[in-house]
């Protein structure tokens, strides 16, 4: 790629899918704004990504797929609200996660699969509403979860496959909807899990092969439509105990209890049942 001229403002999809391009990315100029799917594909460039100027706002998707990428990611602009897929794929980056600017509202696929980064996961602005599959197979990542920001609302795959973060699972808002694989396979979280809010309405696979965690936990929302696998393949040597809304007060099944029946946690001796003591409770009614 040649130098990029310092009168350039816009770069959005200049390099999009040119998947032969090689050696390194040049300098991005102070006067570039948008980086939108710059360099999206461009898997066999190499070296490190060069400084991103304070002047881009705009960068979704601007290095997804760039796997030849090496080293540490640079620091975030200020002014960045969105982050879908900016360094989704890129295998090979190394080192810490910088901190995330307050401006970022989306998260989605930042982060998936870049499976050599390491350290902690920094805090994460309190103007983030998704964060669906963030932190997807970011296996090396450890330390503890951040807080979750109130605002968020899509949690699914948020941090599956992390399976060295530890600690306990922060509490989860009450806007969040979609649970789906929030943790999966994360085997070193400890501790209990947190209530989980009237608002959720999947939660399949959330906690798979989370085989450290403990205690008990009240599901409050009625309108869970699918649990399947929601504990699958959780130790069960250790005591674990899960309490769901039995009815509505004119005497019919909610939602979440008939899931959690078709899933095999209620009434048999399913692994599932065996491994999590679920008890139903008219909650309603108390």
């Amino acid at each position: 790629i040649p130098n990029i001229p310092n009168s350039v403002t816009n770069m959005a999809n200049t390099f999009y899918f040119c998947s032969n391009l090689t050696g390194n990315i040049p300098n991005i100029p102070n006067s570039v704004t948008n980086i939108v799917r710059t360099f999206e594909n461009c898997s066999n460039l190499t070296g490190n990504i060069p400084n991103i100027p304070d002047s881009v706002t705009r960068m979704y998707y601007t290095f997804d797929s760039c796997s030849n990428l090496t080293g540490t990611i640079p620091n975030i602009p200020n002014n960045v609200t969105n982050m879908i897929s900016t360094f989704s794929n890129c295998s090979n980056l190394t080192g810490n996660i910088p901190n995330i600017p307050d401006s970022v509202t989306s998260m989605s696929y930042t982060f998936k699969n870049c499976s050599n980064l390491t350290g902690n996961i920094p805090n994460i602005p309190n103007n983030v509403t998704s964060m669906y599959s963030t932190f997807d197979s970011c296996s090396n990542l450890t330390g503890n979860i951040p807080n979750i920001p109130n605002n968020l609302t899509s949690m699914g795959y948020t941090f599956s496959n992390c399976s060295n973060l530890t600690g306990n699972i922060p509490n989860i808002p009450n806007n969040v909807t979609d649970m789906s694989y929030t943790f999966s396979n994360c085997s070193n979280l400890t501790g209990t899990i947190p209530n989980i809010p009237d608002s959720v309405t999947s939660m399949y696979s959330t906690f798979r092969n989370c085989t450290n965690l403990i205690g008990t936990t009240y599901i409050h929302s009625t309108n869970i439509s699918n649990v399947t696998y929601c504990f699958r393949y959780t130790s069960n040597t250790l005591s674990k105990n899960v309490y769901i809304h039995y009815t509505y007060d004119n005497g019919v099944y909610t939602k979440t209890y008939n899931s959690f029946q078709t899933a095999g946690y209620v009434g048999t001796n399913t692994t599932e049942a065996i491994m999590w003591n679920v008890n139903v409770l008219n909650m309603d009614a108390s």
